[in-house]
C-alpha cells in the first residue's frame, strides 16, 4: 500500500497484524491511497513498483513491512477462513486438500514480499517495531483490532510431522533470516 503524503510504502503481508497497523499509521497521520478499490490490500511488491514507480525509485519513500512466526501465521490464516466457513475443521485437509489453491495467496510464503522492504517489524513485538519504524509515533499505542478468539493460542498443536515440514520448507528463508523456530 502506497501513501503519498507520507512517503511510505507498507508490504502488507497477510495475517502479520495488518489491521491494527493500518489503525495505528491512521493515528500518527499515515495515511494511504487505496488503489486497490476493493478487498485486495495484500499487492505484492512487483504491482506497487508498477503503480508507483516514482515513490519506489525515490529515496524519500520508506518501505516497510512486518513479518510473523511461520506456523502462527499459518494457523492465523486457518483460523480465520474456518470463521469464515471457508476452511474444513482438519488444518492438514484445508492445507493440502483440493481447496488450497483458494488461500494460496494468502499462504504465500512471507519472502514474496519482506525483502524489497527497508525496515521490518516484527508481529510477536508489533507494538515496539512500529514505534522503532515511525518514532513521531511512539507514545502512541497499538491497538490489535483483530484478535482470533477461535483458536488455540499454541499454535504447535495444529500441525503433524507433514505440515510442519511443509512450512519449514515454505517459509525456510524467512527462518533463516530472523530466527523463527517452531
Amino acid at each position: 500500500m502506497y501513501y503519498p503524503d507520507s512517503k511510505v510504502i507498507w508490504f502488507r503481508i497477510p495475517r502479520t497484524g495488518t489491521n491494527a497497523t493500518a489503525a495505528y499509521l491512521k493515528k500518527i497521520g499515515v495515511n494511504p491511497i487505496n488503489h486497490t478499490k476493493g478487498k485486495v490490500r495484500h499487492l505484492l511488491p512487483d504491482r506497487i513498483k508498477a503503480l508507483h514507480p516514482e515513490a519506489w525509485e525515490s529515496p524519500l519513500t520508506l518501505k516497510f513491512s512486518v513479518v510473523r512466526n511461520p506456523w502462527d501465521r499459518l494457523v492465523s490464516q486457518y483460523a480465520h477462513r474456518f470463521r469464515k466457513g471457508e476452511a474444513t475443521e482438519d488444518f492438514d485437509l484445508w492445507l493440502f486438500g483440493p481447496d488450497r489453491k483458494m488461500s494460496w495467496k494468502r499462504i504465500q510464503p512471507q519472502v514474496a514480499w519482506y525483502p524489497s522492504a527497508e525496515k521490518i517489524g516484527r508481529f510477536e513485538h508489533l507494538e515496539e517495531s512500529l514505534h522503532e519504524i515511525f518514532p513521531q509515533g511512539k507514545d502512541i499505542p497499538v491497538e490489535y483490532v483483530n484478535v482470533s478468539t477461535n483458536r488455540d493460542r499454541d499454535y504447535r498443536g495444529y500441525y503433524t510431522a507433514k505440515s510442519k515440514a511443509y512450512v519449514n520448507k515454505l517459509e525456510s528463508r524467512l527462518i533463516k533470516d530472523y530466527g523463527y523456530e517452531f
